[in-house]
């Protein structure tokens, strides 16, 4: 079960440099342009398996934050090994067609940059779960979770939204 309150500000870890091809096309030396001024719910999928796991996540902070300009939802695979990197095309491909919204593709983010590095950063320790975490408008994390929403984690992350929001 995910913590019930945002990490203190102060304490919270900064979402490490995550660059990459949206499914849009575009190329992001950095994720953090993206981050600036906005609540983000960031997920993240090492493997496919992971990807419906988030699913949940998705549409449930869409359904209630979709109108609010200052959130959005950023979707973010990461290609760790070596063979799956030459791939990647293939694995863009793929995606596309499960994610036919333009605009959601121009949020997905496909990446095989320091893959080792930023799955330590996440402190992602199982790749077969899919991670969600809320970043404030300063790139920083307050709130994270992993696999399917369980219990009360949807309302939790809710609610956490809206204390972000009102301190922005």
């Amino acid at each position: 079960m995910a913590a019930s309150d945002l990490t203190d500000a102060k304490e919270s870890k900064a979402l490490p440099t995550i660059s990459g091809d949206t499914l849009s096309g575009r190329k992001l030396a950095s994720l953090q342009p993206e981050l600036d001024n906005k609540i983000s719910l960031v997920l993240v999928a090492v493997r496919d398996i992971a990807r419906p796991q988030l699913e949940l996540y998705r549409t449930y902070f869409e359904e209630n934050f979709a109108s609010h300009s200052a959130t959005q939802v950023i979707e973010v695979s990461l290609i760790e090994r070596l063979l799956f990197r030459y791939l990647s095309f293939l694995m863009i491909s793929n995606l596309k067609k499960v994610i036919s919204d333009l605009d959601r593709q121009d949020k997905c983010l496909v990446s095989n940059a320091n893959t080792d590095v930023i799955v330590e950063q996440l402190d992602i320790s199982n790749p077969l779960f899919g991670y969600a975490y809320l970043v404030d408008g300063r790139g920083r994390i307050r709130w994270r979770a992993h696999g399917t929403p369980a219990g009360e984690e949807l309302v939790i992350l809710k609610d956490l939204t809206e204390k972000l929001i009102k301190r922005q």
